[in-house]
């Protein structure tokens, strides 16, 4: 059975990765002493958050360094965050969401965009 996102309300404006085979996202847990940093897939992202899917769960209100790297391992992105909610993904894993503690700068979306590492969601750009 695929992942089930019936009850996922996306929250304005959440932008689609375009291709995750291109970027590098670690994890590390500021809880666990000596924490090293995991490898994760960037499910979606906005100024206020990210979507992850992990092989690790982790607790709801972890707070963890985020950090996104291009293909050069130039970073694009290292942000503080806290886990708000977790489900099981299928095959096998977490879907893990996180808030940032500061909102990404439109610089740095911008950026992303730029290099069409995100998207807007299909049917969801404006036409005007």
């Amino acid at each position: 059975m695929a992942n089930d996102t019936s009850h996922y309300v996306a929250r304005a404006p959440r932008y689609e990765v375009q291709d995750g085979q291109r970027l590098q996202l670690t994890v590390r847990n500021l809880a666990e002493d000596a924490a090293e940093a995991r490898e994760v897939k960037l499910v979606d992202l906005s100024r206020q958050g990210l979507q992850v899917q992990a092989a690790v769960l982790v607790s709801e209100g972890d707070r963890l360094v985020v950090e996104l790297h291009d293909p050069t391992g130039a970073t694009l992105i290292q942000q503080q965050a806290t886990v708000r909610w977790q489900k099981p993904a299928e095959p096998l894993g977490w879907l893990i969401g996180c808030q940032f503690t500061d909102e990404l700068s439109w610089e740095v979306l911008g950026e992303l965009f730029l290099h069409e590492l995100i998207a807007a969601p299909e049917g969801k750009v404006d036409k005007a």
